[in-house]
């Protein structure tokens, strides 16, 4: 008989726990509601009509309070003849959030008090036919990390956040962060369910890459049984994939429980990521038999890749970059934070677009955030589909954390359980021990002459099992990552860029000085408003305005709002309503990221990659995101789409030292042409000063050959180009073309946006539908258009310059019925101006 399962997810009951309760049986009296699991105790409430949605999302901090409640779930449950037959039943919750009582008929079956991994109970002699009840009971998370911190002490002052969270393995932003609310809450946050077997059960595979080329590969798989008595079994192993059909079997004599084989594959298909091949998984499938019957079976994707980290000396430093299969790969990527405030609420559906955005923004990296959790599976399988490499972080972030030896017994155990969970997938390309915390302590941010609780942590303790589990695998301690005394240094490691935004620097610096290219930026960004649609479904109808408590309460940052307003008038004159600020909010995050993502890439000899904070939101917010909570592109998303591409041009302007913004003076400007692709480029790059009417004031052209992996620049333009007729009306535009091809395409104006001239937004359009779902529009400028707008949430492409006598295209994909509305850089300071 093969292994039994029965999921215990769906239709639970839900109430608050009554304090006054003694026995099993005052749980009876009072009214339980009908809930949905997984789920949080925040949906939960909703969805039984007791929070208003809307009212959650504009005032979270009313419900702040339902966190400091205990709550409690249950479900009654039968169960087939097969898995009462079963040698060993185990109650499997793969996600409690987090301090939960685990009762099964009457029984307490034990405490749990991390979220981060899951929990099994055995329920064998426990188990009955019919009317069995199950029941969690939650207690609020925040008193069990004061009732910590108040017996172990505070490991520091000046803490980020909530400082009692670090003792609670717990996702950390539950408890508040720069962009988001409070809100611990609880609940059954992923699936639950009974799995029985008889006599044996395959409890862990771990498939590595040992050796790999275009012609063989060589990958071992280690097999590790439970087994309930002292017989013998046999394992099937099957390989299958890309014209592959490889079989096996091993023996486990009566005192084995572990096995190891090594399947060598030819003419092997290997996994890249995207943009520089395919994605190639192979099957796995694992027969556990007891003489000829099946009694358990495992089965699981795997891809064949080799990555590893180079970390070169080089004159008063050292790089960090990534090699897979031999080549060398440019990070182009973003931060991720769990798709929602509400763990359990989230859908596969939710995973794939969201994977998708990143995917159609040309990323071929994310790094998932040690202020959230380890991501569900599906997340994990679809990067592996997908091509998106992972960078993991293991869940400490902005803390000290305690080394104490009951809290190091329990990260060992649950980093062993992480690495064993998702140490297969090939989408991870490296695990890291923190965020900023090692940062933060050389910079006493904790306090002066503190001792760095927690480092026995990411610098002994997670290395080890590293080098234990998956001694293949790639591991820094943390990010920024540098030599000590110096974890921020451009030089070294990896670096998190917050002079700009956070130290209120101008955005200028991201591009100076030029002497100073990180090696690899793993986090800088720029905070924006959200889209209208998506404002209005958290803010009300009387707040929709600039300035409003109902929009700026939704920046958690402190002094984000006064930011927003810095940075936007950097380049923009103030605006004068709501819309003018979500534009121009937009366009100076798109702008500023851009810059700096340009800037990198076009150093490709000291710089090997970029990631940007943040992908997305998981709850209302004004944020760093690119992707609001709602799943609508801001203008960054399609900024970070063009500059992400494998071939790309890029102006530099080079300033005089000691300039004013309103008295630029130009020293040079140089014209950059990456080319990330796998085949030499040859075209021609052409550069032309321009004034608002499209016309051509001067010209300058050469032929630019440029091999894979490698970038062209200028030594500069020509003087003319410097000190133009009318600095306030005329631009530069550089194009790389192929024949009549425009293969990339830049812009410079010389002024800031406000400073400029702008005339009325001249073009004509036609729409084509391509089919039932996508409509293909034309666009032909007649005058020059700044960051035009299409009010459409699903343009392929937005906020594009129209900026030279060609016709554009941009495809719109759903049907596109009606007269599309525009906004433009033209039009929105003409208002702000009272021009038109």
């Amino acid at each position: 008989m093969a292994f039994v399962e029965k999921g215990l997810g769906g239709k639970w009951k839900f109430r608050e726990f009554p304090i006054a309760a003694r026995r099993m049986r005052d749980l009876d009296e009072g009214q339980w509601l009908d809930c949905e699991i997984p789920s949080s105790i925040y949906a939960n409430l909703m969805a039984a009509g007791l929070t208003d949605p809307f009212d959650f999302r504009a005032n979270p901090e009313k419900y702040d309070h339902i966190s400091d409640k205990p709550w409690i779930y249950k479900t009654e449950f039968d169960i087939q003849p097969d898995m009462q037959a079963c040698d060993r039943v185990e109650l499997f919750f793969e996600g409690l959030d987090t301090f939960a009582q685990v009762w099964f008929n009457e029984r307490l079956l034990g405490r749990t008090d991390n979220m981060f991994i899951p929990h099994s109970f055995d329920v064998t002699a426990l188990l009955k036919n019919t009317d069995n009840r199950l029941l969690v009971k939650f207690e609020p998370a925040r008193q069990h990390a004061d009732k910590l911190m108040r017996r172990y002490g505070a490991m520091g002052s000046n803490f980020s956040f909530y400082p009692s969270r670090a003792y609670v393995r717990k996702a950390q932003y539950q408890f508040g962060w720069d962009w988001a609310p409070a809100m611990p809450g609880c609940g059954i946050f992923r699936p639950v369910f009974l799995r029985g077997f008889k006599k044996a059960c395959i409890e862990d595979v771990c498939v590595r890459t040992i050796s790999c080329s275009e012609n063989t590969a060589d990958v071992q798989i280690a097999l590790r049984i439970g087994r309930t008595g002292n017989q013998m079994y046999s394992a099937a192993v099957s390989v299958k994939g890309h014209h592959t059909d490889i079989k096996q079997t091993v023996s486990f004599e009566p005192v084995m429980d572990r096995h190891s084989i090594i399947i060598r594959i030819e003419n092997p298909k290997l996994w890249w990521p995207a943009g520089m091949g395919h994605p190639s998984l192979y099957n796995l499938n694992i027969d556990l038999i007891d003489g000829v019957d099946v009694i358990d079976t495992f089965n699981t994707r795997f891809g064949i890749r080799e990555i590893k980290l180079k970390r070169e000396d080089f004159r008063n430093g050292q790089s960090f970059g990534f090699e897979i299969n031999g080549r060398d790969v440019n990070i182009c990527g973003a931060d991720w934070i769990g798709l929602s405030l509400m763990p359990g609420t989230q859908t596969v559906d939710d995973y794939r677009r969201m994977l998708a955005m990143a995917r159609g923004a040309n990323m071929n990296m994310l790094r998932v955030w040690g202020g959230g959790y380890y991501e569900n599976s599906e997340f994990y399988d679809i990067c592996d589909e997908t091509g998106l490499m992972v960078w993991q972080d293991f869940m400490f972030a902005c803390a000290f954390y305690p080394d104490r030896q009951w809290f190091m017994q329990k990260i060992e155990h649950e980093a062993r359980t992480i690495v064993r969970r998702l140490g297969n997938h090939p989408c991870i390309a490296i695990w890291c021990g923190n965020n900023e915390i090692d940062w933060l302590y050389e910079m006493n941010s904790f306090g002066s002459g503190r001792k760095f609780y927690g480092r026995k942590i990411y610098h002994e303790l997670l290395p080890s099992i590293m080098r234990e589990l998956i001694p293949d695998s790639e591991y820094i301690p943390s990010t920024p990552l540098g030599p000590p005394g110096k974890a921020n240094d451009p030089d070294y490691g990896t670096v998190h860029n917050w002079h700009i935004w956070s130290g209120w620097e101008s955005t200028r610096e991201y591009i100076s000085p030029r002497n100073a290219v990180p090696g690899f930026v793993s986090e800088f960004g720029m905070q924006s408003v959200p889209c209208m649609q998506t404002l209005k479904s958290f803010v009300p109808d009387t707040d929709m305005k600039i300035s409003s408590r109902g929009i700026e309460k939704h920046n958690y940052h402190i002094d984000g709002n006064s930011r927003l307003y810095r940075y936007i008038t950097e380049l923009f004159p103030p605006p004068a309503d709501l819309d003018d600020l979500i534009y121009l909010s937009q366009l100076t995050q798109a702008r500023g990221v851009s810059s700096y993502i340009r800037f990198l890439r076009s150093h490709p000899q000291k710089n090997c990659g970029v990631m940007f904070w943040q992908l997305h939101d998981c709850c209302p917010a004004v944020s760093w995101s690119a992707v609001d909570y709602l799943g609508r592109p801001k203008a960054l998303w399609y900024y970070a789409k063009r500059s992400y591409e494998q071939t790309l041009i890029s102006i530099f302007p080079e300033y005089a030292e000691n300039y004013y913004c309103a008295d630029l003076k130009l020293e040079k400007i140089a014209v950059s042409v990456l080319n990330q692709s796998g085949e030499a480029l040859t075209g021609t790059l052409l550069c032309r000063l321009m004034d608002m009417t499209l016309n051509i004031l001067d010209e300058y052209s050469t032929t630019v050959s440029i091999t894979p992996q490698s970038v062209f620049k200028t030594a500069g333009l020509p003087r003319s180009f410097l000190v133009p007729p009318d600095a306030s009306s005329n631009y530069i535009l550089v194009q790389l073309k192929s024949g009549d091809v425009v293969a990339a395409e830049d812009c410079f104006f010389y002024l800031p946006d406000k400073y400029i001239n702008w005339p009325q937004p001249q073009f004509t359009y036609s729409t084509t539908s391509i089919d039932s779902g996508r409509v293909n529009m034309l666009i032909e400028p007649k005058t020059a258009v700044k960051d035009l707008y299409i009010d459409s949430p699903y343009a392929a492409d937005n906020f594009i310059d129209l900026i030279s006598e060609r016709v554009y295209e941009v495809e719109l994909l759903s049907d596109f019925r009606g007269k599309p509305a525009f906004r433009s850089v033209n039009s929105t300071i003409r208002k702000i101006r009272r021009i038109d």
